[in-house]
């Protein structure tokens, strides 16, 4: 619309420094595409006109008063007249749109001035739009990890647990592969919050629910708060040697972790796991899978807790 050879787009940081964020110029031009200036080359006075929403109109650079060395590479770019039109956003300076003339001089025209001024509030709009359009994906991002998330522990909720279990069934009946599947119970922790509280039980069950998050090392596997004090693992590909294998580590972190849990046999605070494992069968339910997981948890705390029983699963086929 102009018949201009460079039009860019200058983004002032908030650390004095700008940057080319955006460009358009014609195919012989050199590109200046995020090039970084200071603020040595902003002349205060021009800055201050910037921030007050004054354009700058130069028909010859080289009659400027400018900054020698910015006169000077705006040369090497070929630049020859030049317009600078502020982008302000809330008030503030956020940039500057700048047209060059390379091929010749120019009078810029006011018609040509008052587009430039146009097209820089159109910018302004659309940057506040953009940001509040971010803004909003970030808040409903946010939202939907609330959705998911327990509270207290920070790990998957029960809600996001059936989902997930649901979702990794499907597909793990599909490829034929294994799913393995670990509740835990936090023993005798009635005990354990009638002694010190329930603020105290509450950041015994974080403590809990950080080990169990630490060793479910794969991107594919999910811890969540099963219930009060239960939690479940997801363990997706994984046949019963390595759901076993899981764990054992857990016992023995939280062995070495030793919270204390006077009101417990153990004298610390333990786990009861119950551990199984199937290859999941398309068009079944994983309700057999957390039933075989829950008697193996009410097998272990039968025979005197801390430790992890393994339960097969094994569906009945005609």
């Amino acid at each position: 619309m102009l018949n201009c050879d460079r039009v860019l787009c200058l983004r002032f940081s908030g650390n004095k420094t700008s940057t080319v964020v955006t460009e358009s110029l014609t195919p012989d031009l050199p590109s200046v595409l995020n090039e970084t200036f200071t603020e040595y080359d902003f002349p205060q006075e021009y800055y201050q006109r910037y921030c007050q929403g004054y354009p700058r109109i130069i028909p010859d650079i080289t009659q400027d008063i400018l900054v020698p060395c910015l006169v000077n590479y705006l040369q090497t770019l070929g630049v020859k007249s030049k317009l600078i039109v502020p982008i302000l956003k809330d008030n503030n300076l956020w940039g500057l749109l700048i047209v060059h003339q390379c091929s010749h001089q120019r009078n810029w025209q006011q018609s040509e001035v008052n587009i430039i001024l146009s097209l820089a509030s159109q910018v302004s709009i659309a940057i506040q739009q953009s940001q509040l359009y971010h803004k909003l994906e970030e808040a409903n991002h946010e939202l939907h990890r609330l959705a998911m998330v327990d509270g207290l522990t920070q790990v998957a909720n029960r809600r996001y647990f059936d989902t997930y279990l649901l979702t990794e069934w499907k597909r793990l009946a599909r490829e034929k592969l294994p799913l393995s599947l670990i509740l835990c119970d936090v023993d005798f922790f009635k005990r354990y919050n009638d002694n010190y509280g329930h603020l105290q039980g509450d950041e015994c069950l974080k403590k809990v629910a950080g080990i169990l998050a630490k060793l479910a090392k794969r991107p594919a596997d999910l811890v969540a708060r099963y219930g009060g004090e239960e939690f479940a693992l997801i363990l997706p590909n994984t046949d019963q040697y390595g759901a076993i294998t899981v764990a054992e580590f857990i016992q023995e972190e939280l062995a070495q972790v030793r919270m204390i849990h006077p009101n417990s046999p153990h004298h610390y605070v333990t786990l009861s796991q119950g551990i199984t494992t199937c290859i999941p069968l398309p068009n079944t339910n994983f309700d057999l899978l957390i039933k075989k997981a829950d008697d193996a948890l009410y097998k272990a705390k039968a025979k005197g807790r801390n430790q992890a029983i393994f339960y097969q699963t094994e569906f009945i086929t005609n």
